[in-house]
């Protein structure tokens, strides 16, 4: 995964990924993710900005403002999304002196317009939803399978896409996740996920707890993000390395036992196959990109 800084937007590094393959090698036209990224600390904003897909910001901390041109400014508090539509101007980021976390993923296709004329979605609004930590790891999820430069992992990522934006249809509704509704149960066990992160990982024990066979758990995960149940549980882990990674001097192997691995050798393995770097490599890349 390719990491970047820049003082512009704020001091903490962040990372951007774009589809590395050429579009006429992607099975699905429906729906095309172009670029995903995640900008920790943002203190930049930007200004008389146009963009020419659609985009759509998740703001997991910090507050801040969101404004079209023609209308008035709006308030984005952390846990606010804001769906942003293209070839329109706009000024957005955080107020003076504070920050913000976000998450934006930038796309485009017929499928948007399918979307847009459900009546879910209303382009150009702030909407507070709150902190959904599936969500977050989604993020991660198309940011991963866009690093791959792949084709079938850059469909993939339009599949992750495609089934964050139907989670945020339910949220925008109201609804609390009800028994037989296949994405806001499968919300709730990828919340569970992440929140188990710092444990040793158990599948019984979670199919138990949402009262389910470890059979119906694993195909539920696999059919809400196109991943299997370990290697989503592996995602969400390595995510998590990456970020004790690049903001504390934890060691490597104590990381790997913080995170519920009984083997740091396997923990090593594992995130080289993931980030095709050993996480001393990582942390190395990190350290000197923040002295630039």
């Amino acid at each position: 995964m390719r990491t970047y800084l820049d003082y512009s937007i704020g001091p903490l590094p962040f990372r951007i990924n774009s589809l590395l393959v050429s579009p006429s090698l992607l099975r699905l036209s429906g729906l095309r993710v172009w670029r995903v990224g995640y900008l920790p600390g943002r203190t930049g904003r930007r200004r008389n900005h146009v963009c020419q897909t659609w985009a759509l910001a998740y703001i997991v901390g910090g507050r801040g403002f969101y404004q079209l041109h023609g209308f008035s400014a709006q308030t984005v508090l952390a846990g606010s999304l804001i769906l942003i539509p293209p070839s329109q101007i706009y000024d957005y980021g955080p107020d003076s002196g504070h920050y913000w976390d976000e998450y934006y993923v930038r796309f485009d296709g017929p499928r948007v317009g399918e979307w847009m004329n459900s009546g879910y979605f209303e382009a150009g609004t702030v909407v507070r939803v709150g902190i959904h930590h599936g969500w977050k790891f989604k993020f991660e999820a198309i940011a991963e399978c866009l690093a791959s430069g792949l084709p079938n992992k850059a469909d993939r990522a339009a599949l992750l896409l495609e089934s964050l934006l139907y989670e945020i249809t339910e949220a925008l509704e109201g609804e609390s996740p009800k028994p037989g509704q296949l994405n806001g149960r499968t919300a709730a066990i990828l919340d569970d996920i992440s929140n188990r992160v710092f444990r040793r990982f158990d599948a019984n024990a979670l199919a138990l707890s949402h009262h389910m066979a470890v059979s119906t758990l694993r195909a539920l995960v696999k059919q809400q993000t196109g991943f299997s149940l370990g290697e989503y549980v592996n995602l969400v882990k390595i995510t998590e390395a990456k970020r004790l990674l690049r903001g504390t001097d934890i060691p490597v192997n104590e990381i790997a036992f913080k995170l519920g691995f009984d083997d740091p050798a396997y923990f090593s393995r594992l995130f080289r196959k993931q980030t095709g770097v050993s996480a001393t490599t990582f942390r190395k890349s990190v350290q000197a990109l923040s002295y630039l």
